[in-house]
């Protein structure tokens, strides 16, 4: 089958600098003792790992999606596993799998952020007349 150069070389590319970068910002979020991140340390502790797996996954098993009118069929291109197999269903779930859980560890990051601007604007916020963040999330958390 015919790979673009494109769809070749970047999830390489993308890999090598996931590689270089997530250890880099774990090391980074784990030794920075001078800024307060609290909980959401170990959200984004696990998103970079997240992060390191998925690259890992977008290397080995890069994929396909074959789209007609309202089906779709999504098969392994290139790689070690894009030979047929009887187990060949479990390296494709595998990859799928990763699509759907970075929508949701980006859900949740949103929201804890969400979470924790709106306790900072309640604790934090003086006036109602203060047109800025603090304010709207304070009125209208009332």
């Amino acid at each position: 089958m015919f790979v673009n150069w494109a769809h070749y070389t970047i999830p390489k590319i993308s890999f090598v600098l996931s590689l270089i970068s997530n250890p880099l910002f774990i090391y980074l979020i784990c030794s920075n003792k001078k800024v307060l991140f609290g909980n959401y340390r170990y959200l984004l502790v696990f998103f970079a790992i997240f992060n390191l797996f998925a690259s890992v996954a977008d290397l080995l098993i890069p994929v396909s999606v074959y789209c007609y009118r309202y089906a779709f069929v999504t098969y392994v291109t290139d790689g070690p596993f894009s030979v047929r197999s009887a187990y060949g269903e479990v390296p494709l779930s595998y990859r799928c799998a990763f699509i759907a859980g970075t929508y949701g560890i980006l859900n949740v990051h949103f929201v804890f952020r969400y979470l924790t601007l709106k306790r900072y604007a309640k604790k934090e916020a003086g006036d109602i007349k203060n047109i800025s963040l603090r304010g709207i999330l304070t009125y209208d958390s009332k």
